[in-house]
């Protein structure tokens, strides 16, 4: 009989120090197996520390590292069923495309490099060399070379941060799909909101080394846990009728017959929409997800969905 396990990595009490600098303290984190779990967070929170311990390149302070249900706290990166993507591609200058994918390996299958360079759209460069290459299909060359060893678990460390938009967009939805298709588990690190909301089955949100919010990304957009959490997924904080609520963007609603008013300050071009910013008659600034660009210091009416308020 085959047990399937639910979680492919748990970490139990991680804590990390640097000198005097605490970067991680205690996290208690159980990823869920064959899901794309994405960790946001602000600079400066441990998100890379944290995947680097996964990856086995750093050693915790303190607590265990258990993948696949073996305690591998202590077992070197080479060891790991695990591979991971930095922000830069990294390739070796004087080896072709398919040079780089195989370099992690003895012998190179060319069937196998054949089949994720079509899954990646990059069969045009595996003859090129990386200056040869634009910045996505390095990244994508990248990535075929942390997938050719058949790992169980992939780490993302801010893989598009150096991407234009266009190419990011594209590559964040075939690597989604991709990543579909395969049965692997993928830890994607970032600071960009749209990326985790947009890739992730499930979220945590980490700051000043403590993991404050984790579930299902929908779950957790919709209802954080903590006023930390809500802010950084830019809620909404408002006083009504003297009780303090808080809601997403989405909850409000441009509406000429709205409830409420206010004055827009900002309007801002997002992943299919735009994010406007709203000074209220109270003073409060609040923000609302927007099919089209309206002109600052234009004034508006909208209402605000009661069912996604909740009060503190």
């Amino acid at each position: 009989m085959t047990i399937e396990l639910r979680y492919s990595v748990e970490l139990v009490n991680i804590s990390k120090s640097f000198g005097k600098l605490q970067v991680l303290n205690n996290i208690c984190l159980k990823l869920p197996s064959n899901r794309i779990t994405a960790v946001l967070g602000p600079s400066g929170a441990g998100k890379t520390t944290l995947l680097k311990i996964i990856a086995g390149l750093l050693s915790p302070d303190e607590g265990r590292v258990i993948i696949q249900g073996r305690d591998m706290t202590e077992v070197p990166p080479w060891k790991r069923p695990v591979s991971m993507v930095f922000q830069s591609p990294a390739l070796i200058p004087t080896m072709k495309g398919w040079e780089n994918i195989c370099l992690p390996l003895r012998r190179c299958p060319k069937d196998h490099v054949k089949e994720l360079a079509e899954m990646l759209g990059i069969e045009h460069v595996l003859n090129k060399y990386p200056e040869q290459m634009s910045g996505g299909e390095q990244q994508r060359v990248a990535i075929a070379r942390a997938l050719i060893t058949n790992p169980e678990i992939l780490l993302l460390d801010e893989p598009f941060a150096h991407l234009d938009v266009v190419i990011k967009e594209s590559l964040m939805r075939d690597l989604t799909r991709l990543f579909s298709n395969l049965d692997i588990t993928v830890v994607h690190v970032t600071h960009d909101q749209d990326e985790a909301l947009t890739m992730s089955d499930y979220l945590a949100i980490m700051c000043r080394g403590k993991i404050i919010e984790f579930g299902k990304t929908e779950e957790v957009y919709a209802r954080p846990k903590t006023s930390l959490g809500a802010k950084f997924l830019r809620h909404n904080f408002v006083n009504l009728n003297g009780k303090i609520f808080r809601f997403p963007p989405e909850a409000v609603r441009i509406d000429k017959s709205g409830e409420f008013s206010g004055t827009v300050v900002d309007c801002l071009k997002k992943r299919g929409y735009w994010l406007l910013r709203i000074k209220t008659e109270d003073g409060s600034v609040i923000e609302c997800a927007y099919h089209r660009r309206v002109t600052i210091g234009s004034s508006v009416r909208f209402n605000v969905v009661r069912d996604l308020l909740v009060e503190l």
